[in-house]
């Protein structure tokens, strides 16, 4: 199976531009989806991750080199902290740090072989640990799907000093109403602008759910309404 990259803009309708990009992974069939058993299989298996890493690194570079005006965002699980292929992944790519945002994912996980031994309290702390050293190579910290898997308000409050925008899906709450939503997202985006954080709401299929977010204060949007992803 052979992975490809494909990019989705998030659009910022009160400045009228693109303010990131970000990437995304799917495989290499006829209507390219994201391979989710195949990227668990990589990250259960510390010598495919390796190589995963290798090919991410320069087809990530390859975009970064055909589109050097903007920002892009990654997609970093928790699993993947503990994996020290992907500390020296984001070393190789931090000449171009400042126009990267990583995006934490809200993956529940199992931990890799060599880091069982760690408690509950100790893998917390090593997550924590990790997105202090990216924050250190110069990345912006996303927290991806909040109020989702481990993504709680808890987990992001002990982020906040390290991160500069959270992402709401609403493709995580299709069977409940817009008017139910509304209630957590206006209390994320209050949280937000209390906090100096970009919010972005994910999953806008329809210009009518997009009106009612922006009477709401929600500015920044991604979704298939904004454009659909394409490869690169």
């Amino acid at each position: 199976m052979k992975f490809q990259l494909f990019i989705q803009p998030k659009l910022d309708v009160l400045q009228g531009n693109i303010v990131e990009y970000e990437v995304l992974l799917r495989d290499d069939s006829e209507v390219p989806r994201f391979p989710l058993s195949e990227l668990e299989a990589v990250l259960a298996d510390e010598n495919l991750y390796y190589v995963f890493t290798e090919w991410f690194c320069h087809a990530f570079f390859e975009v970064l080199n055909k589109y050097p005006n903007d920002r892009f965002a990654i997609n970093i699980a928790p699993q993947q902290l503990f994996y020290m292929e992907t500390v020296h992944l984001l070393d190789k790519l931090r000449s171009e740090s400042h126009r990267i945002t990583i995006e934490i994912t809200e993956d529940i996980f199992d931990v890799p072989a060599h880091k069982r031994h760690l408690n509950a309290n100790d893998k917390d702390a090593f997550i924590l640990n990790k997105i202090k050293v990216i924050h250190g190579l110069g990345y912006h910290i996303a927290m991806d799907d909040v109020g989702c898997g481990l993504n709680s308000l808890e987990r992001v409050m002990s982020y906040l000093p390290y991160i500069t925008e959270i992402k709401f899906s609403l493709l995580h709450f299709k069977d409940i109403n817009l008017e139910d939503l509304l209630l957590f997202i206006k209390a994320w985006a209050n949280f937000s602008q209390k906090n100096n954080l970009d919010f972005v709401v994910e999953g806008i299929e329809t210009k009518e759910t997009m009106a009612i977010l922006e009477n709401h204060g929600v500015s920044i949007f991604q979704g298939y309404l904004v454009n659909k992803p394409f490869p690169v």
